[in-house]
């Protein structure tokens, strides 16, 4: 039994800064960039194979803080799965479905001409629209029922020719109350894959448990965080990541676990 680990990371320079709330004035593009190019040094040294949620205006010809093509098309060459966070880090459940698609239409396009690969890996901002026994909710803004429903989202993926989606099943209780963090099996949709958020973004205790429990179950497991907040102190600086690698070095030997791409399921 070999569990499976999905490593992501969400890449929005400074239109996600711009976006931003919690984290507002603590971050720009340039630190997105910057700690960027580390995680590629890293990540190269080790091994490990990512996938990059990219913000599709990141990839139009022009300056930092808000464009870098050329480090996009080195997350590609580097053999990293370089997917669509939308093309303007979009808040879904608040748009119609006519912009839902123009979105995923022109981030893709711009991101297959950048990579000259085929962009078939998509995560929406925030990790909304959550889906509940059935329902598309949202938490972020007017928390409450989602304009974009979960199918509408499935099968506009599809018609789009997207392969896989980061698709965050929300369990409160046994996340939120019960403190435990586990992995899923992938499902599949509409021809799409649903690949589950298993924690919060970074490299601490649930993320540690959610590689126990892929391990232990065959599952596939799901870490998540942003390039920028390597910087910084926390769950998502790069000394916890570096532990975190560190952590998952004798399973890979082991073969206990193998680090997969969102494009390789």
């Amino acid at each position: 039994m070999v569990g499976k680990l999905v490593i992501y990371w969400d890449y929005e320079l400074q239109t996600g800064a711009d976006q931003a709330i919690s984290t507002k004035g603590k971050w720009d593009g340039n630190d997105d960039y910057k700690q960027t190019e580390k995680l590629l040094n890293v990540l190269n040294e080790r091994g490990i194979k990512s996938t990059f949620a990219v913000v599709g205006i990141c990839g139009l010809n022009g300056e930092l803080p808000y464009h870098s093509p050329e480090q996009i098309k080195k997350m590609s060459d580097f053999g990293h799965d370089v997917g669509s966070h939308t093309f303007n880090h979009e808040y879904l459940p608040g748009i119609s479905l006519e912009d839902l698609k123009k979105t995923l239409r022109k981030s893709k396009e711009v991101l297959e001409k950048v990579t000259g690969k085929k962009v078939v890996s998509f995560v929406p901002p925030h990790n909304q629209p959550l889906e509940f026994y059935g329902l598309s909710i949202e938490l972020k803004k007017r928390k409450g029922i989602s304009k974009i429903k979960q199918k509408d989202l499935i099968r506009i993926l599809r018609e789009l020719k997207y392969e896989n989606y980061r698709i965050n099943h929300w369990t409160p209780f046994r996340n939120k109350i019960l403190k435990r963090f586990r992995s899923y099996n992938i499902r599949r949709k509409n021809g799409v894959t649903l690949i589950n958020v298993c924690c919060a973004d970074g490299f601490f205790k649930p993320a540690f448990d959610v590689v126990k429990h892929a391990v232990n179950t065959g599952n596939v497991g799901v870490v998540y965080g942003h390039p920028w907040a390597l910087g910084s102190l926390g769950a998502q600086s790069m000394e916890a990541f570096m532990k975190f690698l560190d952590f998952l070095k004798p399973l890979i030997d082991s073969k206990k676990l193998e680090i997969v791409t969102a494009k390789d399921l």
